[in-house]
């Protein structure tokens, strides 16, 4: 599978396929400047000099440091001058940068090591003649985190983007992650058996699941957790002791197989 083949696709294992596609290839450094201290050796593959180009101060000082019939993988991660480029993309990320060079011309594709987007720019005669674009992500809109819509029994613990209930899903599972309590915390007992949300279709598993999962209050009790394949989750139960805790907040943490 060749590079634009996986933007097209948004993997998210790109950095393992470019190893496949690009180890075997030998690099062509004879461009390289020479006031670098770790000038890379011509012999080496283009993924082994990967850092040899990360103490440029400047993305595009990098770029036309690479010769102009080579192919070359550079890494600015947090450590290296090139993580504070200050023409970097947009977000402030570590990224491999793929340098592809055909005479003066040069096509930079920049892959986000943490967060999985793609962004792309040109160069021509040594100058930036295009702004960053995002290409791609690694991820569909499936597998964005999105919010839960809540049975009338519980509410969210607090409505921070990081606490609210919410799923995302993978290739082969559904992850739902947050942290809720009762609606009506002076009558607990109440949420016995009762149905927490419902996962929508496409994100649901095939046969029913019982979890003995997570923290109540965060502290050491937990509570049996079901999942239908109509999608609904539900409480299903906990001991006596855990229910007064179930008061406080219940967190959920789940990986269901779809």
């Amino acid at each position: 599978m060749g590079i634009f083949d996986m933007l097209q696709k948004g993997l998210p294992d790109w950095h393992l396929l470019l190893n496949k596609n690009f180890n075997a290839a030998q690099a062509k450094f004879d461009g390289l400047d020479t006031q670098m201290s770790n000038k890379a050796e011509k012999s080496r593959t283009v993924l082994d000099a990967k850092r040899d180009y990360q103490n440029y101060t400047t993305v595009l000082e990098m770029v036309n440091s690479v010769s102009n019939d080579s192919s070359v993988i550079a890494f600015g991660d947090q450590f290296s001058a090139l993580f504070n480029a200050e023409d970097r993309p947009p977000r402030q990320r570590e990224y491999f940068y793929f340098i592809l060079s055909d005479g003066i011309r040069k096509d930079v594709v920049a892959f986000d090591y943490g967060a999985q987007y793609i962004f792309m720019r040109r160069i021509y005669n040594k100058a930036w003649i295009s702004e960053w674009v995002q290409v791609a992500t690694c991820s569909c809109e499936d597998m964005e985190w999105k919010d839960l819509p809540l049975s009338s029994d519980f509410i969210n613990w607090d409505e921070t983007t990081g606490n609210r209930l919410q799923y995302r899903k993978s290739y082969d599972a559904v992850y739902v992650q947050g942290v809720i309590k009762p609606a009506d915390p002076e009558n607990v007992a109440e949420i016995m058996r009762k149905q927490i949300t419902t996962l929508p279709a496409g994100c649901r598993p095939q046969k029913g699941i019982w979890y003995q999962v997570c923290a109540l209050s965060a502290g050491g009790y937990y509570w049996r957790c079901r999942i239908l394949p109509n999608g609904a989750v539900s409480f299903d139960g906990c001991t006596t002791d855990a229910l007064s805790a179930a008061r406080n907040s219940i967190e959920v943490n789940l990986m269901i197989p779809i």
